[in-house]
């Protein structure tokens, strides 16, 4: 009995420090994003919005960073459509990853319920789809997310962009620490638009 309660403090620990980086990561990326939202939207050449504040709601902070890289791009005289593939991406694993949940937690009750074996059968191979799907959607989003922080790198840390890009993509605990790093610095395209100067053509701003 000792060795069972000695495993669940383990466990306990592991989910409590587990638990506690999520939140700063959370906490870090949402201050990280409402500042960079309100220094772009609030310079004398943006939109003058004030939806800081999505940064700090699930889902909606995925449309808020893919929509930061799409202002990004207007100022190129681009298009993009960053903040609908990341909005799709987030909640699509969200509802993948509720899904395998469950069905672990089913899986679960039918072991301990001595189900039959065709039974089991089916809810293995249920599982393992599901799982499949979450990190298919999982690995999409990590990509998706590493090209929107590359296109807003680009503006804010030109000279880092790849470097942070990558490591953000092998770590995702990078991507709000470097968000965090850039969120006060001055962004080349708000710079060239307050002197009047706009890209011909889509050729971008003079560096």
């Amino acid at each position: 009995m000792d060795g069972i309660y000695i495993l669940i403090g383990a466990y306990l620990l592991i989910g409590l420090l587990v638990g506690g980086l999520l939140l700063a990561e959370y906490i870090l990326q949402g201050a990280a994003l409402s500042a960079l939202r309100k220094g772009r939207e609030l310079h004398p050449c943006g939109r003058q919005r004030q939806d800081a504040w999505m940064a700090w709601v699930p889902f909606a902070r995925s449309w808020l960073l893919g929509d930061v890289a799409d202002d990004v791009s207007r100022f190129l005289g681009k298009r993009s459509s960053w903040r609908i593939w990341m909005t799709v991406l987030s909640v699509l694993q969200g509802l993948s990853s509720l899904g395998s949940a469950i069905l672990i937690l089913s899986d679960t009750f039918y072991l301990t319920s001595y189900a039959s074996s065709a039974m089991l059968s089916s809810q293995g191979l249920g599982m393992v789809l599901s799982v499949l799907l979450a990190n298919l959607l999982s690995l999409g989003t990590v990509i998706c997310r590493a090209l929107v922080l590359y296109r807003i790198l680009q503006d804010y840390e030109p000279q880092n962009a790849i470097l942070y890009t990558v490591l953000s993509f092998l770590f995702s605990f990078c991507a709000p620490i470097f968000l965090f790093i850039i969120r006060k610095k001055p962004a080349s395209t708000l710079y060239w638009a307050g002197q009047g100067v706009y890209p011909q053509g889509g050729g971008g701003f003079p560096v």
